[in-house]
């Protein structure tokens, strides 16, 4: 596997700068940000002053190397906004002198050259807004250039050497005043820079692989390798439509890791965490690496104990469904253990669109029939009037148990206008009101502290001596009341003394 790949540098580009390969890694500039990419996901660039920097990164200071990845064009007819046009792939030395690697905004062709001082074209013209394999082996004076997998010699070029006074950048360079300058207007994927030749066999074996990434898809796993350089996490397979019950201590990251293979005949697939006993958070992503709280392709945070639900057809966006390996993470945010289920279904049909297929009144109720998918979750919300725009949400989450579905509103009801939903009715959480103190006095060499609460209620106080860092000590014991009247005296034997400055807080048990 390392004589096939070898790169220096790697940027997978999965949501992230990250350098898969060593550690150069990015810093997004400008408006650079992310997009479905020919493998996952991609960069993005809007062609005016965005990019990655790369640092100065001496082991990418070559003078022979391999260049490639996918591009993408969002113009045909426009490179970049910037400089003279040029849409800038990857460049490597700041203000001139380093090599770089560009579609010429004139003719489209594939061009490497020592920033401002010279330069060698080809054939290779990148003319459309599709995604292609571009790549450039520079070995002495021997430039060829490749498109798809296919060579275009170019004339023999000599650099003259290339000199290094700064750093490099994905989608564009830094020019001699110091600006981000020729960005490409498109998306980047893959992107790696090698310090050898790679053969026109191996170009051709990255193009031919596609968007299974470096390699093909049934051999490849360097990214599983280079994903976990510490111990690797437990990843527990879920079974199709078979839910998995766990329970999460909330030590360590508080996340546990589950893995989904999606068939190739899949439309729709659905991520849901059921019945949780305290707050958590659903990630899900496409391949790795791992999803978490700020890594994903999509992420469900329903407040409390409602539950969590992803839903992902193959013209979802920003990643659409397809075969192949997708992860999920629970993530207990809750700060205490936490019991769930964890379920992932997948369906050859979507389940769309709703079709409401009677409606009647029964007895003394109104009910709604509507066409169903086993597994999906529905709500009805309802109108007291068509000028309304308020939907009101009458009905707890209905779980369809077959492909038509039921529902009844008791009567008399209010509501005369009602529609079916795809999704979870959300029950409301109320967070608890802030206990405050409502006075505190000083009477006989001794501070009262005051409050009010539910009847039912017991407390704990704290103490701190200072906030600055804060050292906050238990006092020992409970403060209850009986009429919801709460009391506690302070006379310096469990704080320290009445002279020092001393901060107060409650906590309800």
């Amino acid at each position: 596997m390392s004589e096939f790949f070898g790169p220096v540098s790697w940027w997978p580009a999965e949501g992230n700068t990250i350098d898969s390969a060593d550690g150069n890694h990015g810093t997004l500039l400008g408006n650079a940000t992310y997009t479905p990419g020919e493998v996952c996901r991609g960069f993005a660039f809007d062609g005016n002053r965005d990019g990655v920097s790369l640092g100065t990164a001496a082991n990418l200071q070559l003078q022979d190397f391999t260049i490639e990845g996918w591009v993408k064009r969002t113009s045909a007819s426009l490179a970049s906004f910037n400089g003279n046009g040029n849409g800038s792939l990857f460049m490597m030395g700041a203000g001139g002198g380093g090599y770089g690697f560009w579609i010429q905004q004139s003719d489209s062709r594939l061009t490497i050259g020592k920033l401002q001082v010279n330069q060698v074209t080809s054939g290779a013209q990148v003319i459309d807004t599709n995604w292609h394999h571009v790549a450039v082996t520079k070995s002495g004076t021997t430039v060829i250039f490749y498109l798809d997998g296919v060579a275009y010699a170019a004339p023999p070029y000599d650099s003259g050497g290339y000199t290094f006074a700064g750093p490099g950048c994905i989608g564009g360079w830094l020019n001699p005043s110091g600006l981000v300058d020729n960005t490409f207007y498109g998306a980047i994927d893959e992107l790696a820079v090698y310090n050898r030749i790679l053969s026109g066999a191996e170009v051709q074996a990255i193009y031919n692989a596609g968007n299974g990434g470096k390699c093909a898809p049934s051999s490849c796993n360097l990214r599983v390798l280079q994903e976990f350089t510490n111990t690797v996490p437990p990843i527990i397979t879920l079974t199709n439509a078979i839910p998995y019950f766990n329970t999460n201590s909330a030590a360590g990251n508080a996340t546990d890791y589950y893995r989904f293979v999606v068939s190739t005949n899949a439309v729709r697939a659905q991520f849901e965490i059921n019945n949780p006993s305290g707050d958590m958070t659903l990630a899900v992503r496409k391949g790795l690496p791992l999803p978490n709280q700020f890594l994903f392709d999509y992420i469900s945070t329903n407040p409390s104990t409602n539950d969590e639900l992803i839903v992902v057809f193959t013209n979802s966006t920003p990643v659409p469904l397809s075969a192949g390996d997708w992860y999920l993470s629970a993530i207990n945010v809750s700060g205490g253990p936490v019991s769930y289920s964890i379920k992932a279904t997948e369906w050859p049909v979507t389940g769309q669109p709703i079709a409401i297929t009677n409606s009647s009144v029964v007895t003394n109720s109104f009910c709604l029939t509507w066409t169903s998918l086993p597994g999906v979750h529905y709500y009805v919300e309802a109108l007291t009037s068509l000028s309304s725009t308020n939907w009101v949400t009458v009905s707890p989450t209905i779980t369809a148990t077959g492909y038509s579905t039921t529902w009844c509103l008791p009567l008399p009801s209010p509501f005369h206008f009602f529609r079916v939903v795809e999704g979870l009715a959300l029950s409301t959480f109320v967070p608890p009101a802030p206990i405050a103190i409502t006075s505190i006095t000083r009477t006989n060499n001794a501070l009262l502290l005051q409050w009010t609460g539910s009847t039912n209620a017991a407390y704990q106080v704290q103490w701190t001596p200072t906030l600055s860092p804060v050292a906050w000590t238990t006092v020992p014991g409970t403060v209850t009341s009986p009429n919801g009247q709460f009391q506690f005296l302070d006379d310096g034997t469990q704080t320290g003394g009445q002279g020092p400055t001393r901060f107060y807080r409650l906590l309800k048990l």
